[in-house]
């Protein structure tokens, strides 16, 4: 009687590990989920993340701070900390932006990731992860300048989470405020820089200007 009651709970038991194997696949299981960054300043770790965490984006990547006395000294010389020898082989950010299709992710919505250089690079495919994994450096790095500003509906981007994408052109990123604009863009850059800077400078104005 016992031994048919012990074979009877092994099947259930069986019968349950399967059942939960169709409703959690081990491919919902991401590693991505909670990283624990450091701050780049204090390097005390950033275990959970609240409304109240302060974080600054800086570059695509958004950056985490253990106190409120951290963010000014980081967003006064980003480069000091991010160099600093303290930070090597720990996770100092995370990526805003898929590098290889250049749009937005989440980190919900990704599936796989990469670390690279201290920030950990989501991806929107698996793919995406093996381009990048091939030449980490060249889709890791930015170009010495930035523009959060449309050069083709002539529109200030407000900020690395609304823009719809970004391309490399010479040694500037330019963000774009939509989709469309990013195509246009990339087949003739020329045609929308021409006088970029004087277009730039009128658009803060009357964003200046404008009722808050």
């Amino acid at each position: 009687m016992f031994s048919q009651t012990l074979r009877a709970s092994r099947r259930t038991f069986v019968a349950a590990l399967a059942c939960a194997a169709v409703l959690f696949p081990a491919s919902v299981v991401r590693a991505e989920d909670k990283p624990v960054t450091i701050c780049p300043v204090l390097h005390n770790p950033i275990a959970a993340v609240t409304k109240e965490t302060q974080f600054s984006d800086f570059k695509g990547v958004r950056y985490y701070f253990c106190c409120d006395g951290c963010k000014p000294q980081f967003d006064k010389d980003q480069a000091k900390f991010l160099k600093d020898d303290k930070s090597k082989g720990k996770l100092l950010g995370l990526s805003l932006f898929d590098p290889v299709a250049t749009t937005p992710i989440e980190a919900e919505k990704a599936t796989v990731h990469s670390d690279y250089n201290g920030v950990r690079y989501l991806f929107a495919s698996k793919d995406n992860k093996k381009t990048f994994d091939k030449e980490p450096k060249k889709y890791a790095t930015a170009p010495k300048k930035e523009l959060l500003y449309c050069p083709v509906s002539d529109e200030i981007v407000e900020s690395y989470t609304k823009a719809s994408d970004y391309s490399d052109y010479k040694d500037t990123r330019y963000y774009f405020c939509c989709a469309g604009c990013k195509p246009k863009f990339d087949k003739n850059p020329e045609q929308f820089l021409t006088g970029l800077e004087v277009r730039v400078q009128d658009a803060q104005k009357k964003a200046a200007a404008a009722p808050k």
